[in-house]
């Protein structure tokens, strides 16, 4: 009777962390900001609906396999927040998407490293949303 009620104990909360990450993963992909995750290289894994949007990518494209310095028209710029991000900084400026059907829009860029300052950046989050063109860049 000891093991049965161990084996429940352990479905319920294997279902609860199922139903958690179900529920993060639908909060990621219904946020406003464009959300991408990448390697430490900067190659995109994963980008959510408001990203795929902004960039006017295909409905069915995911983004995977997408170079982050191909997003945008100064690919040097966009090089710099990588090498700045693989430092453990926190990164935020302004800077132009390159969209898919060749038009550029002005976007406000947060790119973050792993959170663990000792170790190497195992992977960045970039978070993108649309700005005016004439707005101030943030300090």
């Amino acid at each position: 009777a000891d093991g049965l009620c161990f084996f429940i104990r352990g479905v319920a909360h294997r279902r609860e962390a199922n139903e958690r990450g179900r529920f993060l993963s639908e909060l990621v992909h219904h946020v406003s900001l464009g959300i991408a995750a990448a390697t430490p290289e900067g190659c995109v894994e994963y980008t959510n609906r408001a990203f795929r949007e902004l960039w006017g990518l295909p409905p069915d494209a995911d983004g995977r396999g997408l170079d982050l310095r191909g997003l945008f028209t100064d690919p040097a710029a966009a090089e710099e927040l990588l090498q700045a991000a693989a430092g453990h900084a926190l990164c935020r400026c302004r800077l132009e998407a390159a969209r898919a059907d060749g038009t550029t829009l002005a976007v406000e860029v947060t790119l973050t490293p792993s959170l663990d300052p000792a170790a190497p950046a195992s992977g960045l989050v970039m978070t993108v949303q649309r700005v005016e063109p004439s707005s101030p860049s943030p300090r």
